[in-house]
């Protein structure tokens, strides 16, 4: 054989050495992805779960305030007769109108005139506006977006 011939040879044995390692690489990065993949779709069941529970903890909390307030109301309302039952939860209701005297005007809402289809307001996070900083229209536009919403 010719220098040139075993040149050309050995110059093909390494081009075919650096396609095998780049398929083999590639064939990595499949696999990492299919990790992921697993692990996102996981996480994305978890999240579910998460959410429904917590769903169902406020459905509970909103429940026993109204049953809270109508029992209150049901007290303020009766000839001071009181009834205690092993059916009936104690429990401080932190939404409830306070029953010590406040000052006046200190408070829009009239005792006994509670409407109970009317839950109790949280208030609101304190955000500042997003301000535009020169980058990212769609960010600015988003942000906006989210205040507004919020």
């Amino acid at each position: 054989m010719s220098k040139t011939s075993e040149e050309g040879n050995t110059r093909w044995d390494q081009i075919m050495g650096n396609f095998d390692l780049l398929f083999a690489q590639i064939n990595d990065l499949g696999l990492i992805q299919q990790e992921l993949k697993t692990q996102v779709t996981s996480a994305q069941e978890e999240q579910k779960k998460i959410a429904k529970q917590v769903q169902a903890n406020g459905q509970a909390v909103a429940s026993l305030t109204i049953r809270q307030m109508e029992k209150e109301k049901l007290e303020d309302s009766s000839d001071n007769a009181s009834v205690v039952s092993a059916e009936d939860t104690v429990f401080d209701n932190v939404f409830a109108a306070p029953t010590h005297d406040h000052k006046p005007g200190t408070s829009k809402r009239t005792h006994g005139h509670f409407n109970k289809d009317q839950l109790p307001h949280h208030s609101i996070p304190k955000m500042q506006f997003p301000m535009f900083d020169g980058t990212s229209p769609k960010i600015l536009i988003d942000n906006c977006c989210n205040y507004f919403t919020i």
